[in-house]
């Protein structure tokens, strides 16, 4: 058996899910945001994933697929690019829930809590994922301090720019 089989042969059992052989690094990411608008606002533009574009800068494309289906590419401080398809799971604007599953060069689940506030809402995401790009798996054991502060820096970037979509519309809560 040649090189390139072994290295076929590796990455289809590292894609397959779970065996032995599976060396995905898992990464969980969690961020807490305050914005100070209404709740059924906050929910309302965190459920238009088709606008994440127009107000946070790291979402580079995002297209519509199919109802509730999507494809996207984030790029973050660091040069590389993550593209996936979200597929929603969840919508509860009355509990303030998001949910959906993502499956390409990350493959997981994320998640979104947004509940009222004094100040206006607060919110809670939730990232569980596993990567599948090769280079970013060998390089996990040294860099993942690196990568955690990339998704840092994206996750804070998104609250400024979700702030300041929400003030020009006039969404801010009094």
């Amino acid at each position: 058996m040649d090189v390139d089989n072994v290295r076929w042969a590796l990455r289809v059992a590292l894609r397959s899910g779970p065996t032995m052989l599976d060396f995905r690094p898992r990464y969980v990411f969690r961020s807490r945001w305050e914005v100070p608008a209404l709740q059924r606002d906050v929910y309302d533009t965190l459920s238009k994933v088709d606008d994440y574009p127009k107000w946070w800068r790291q979402f580079r494309v995002v297209n519509k697929v199919a109802d509730g289906v999507y494809w996207m590419a984030v790029r973050s401080f660091l040069p590389y690019r993550i593209s996936y398809t979200l597929t929603t799971q969840k919508t509860d604007p009355a509990r303030g829930v998001l949910q959906a599953r993502v499956d390409g060069d990350i493959v997981g689940g994320i998640r979104w809590d947004i509940h009222p506030s004094p100040s206006g809402a607060v919110v809670y995401f939730e990232e569980r994922v596993e990567t599948t790009v090769d280079v970013l798996n060998a390089l996990a054991p040294a860099a993942r301090w690196a990568f955690t502060w990339n998704h840092g820096a994206m996750m804070r970037e998104g609250l400024i720019g979700l702030r300041a979509y929400l003030a020009g519309a006039g969404k801010f809560a009094p």
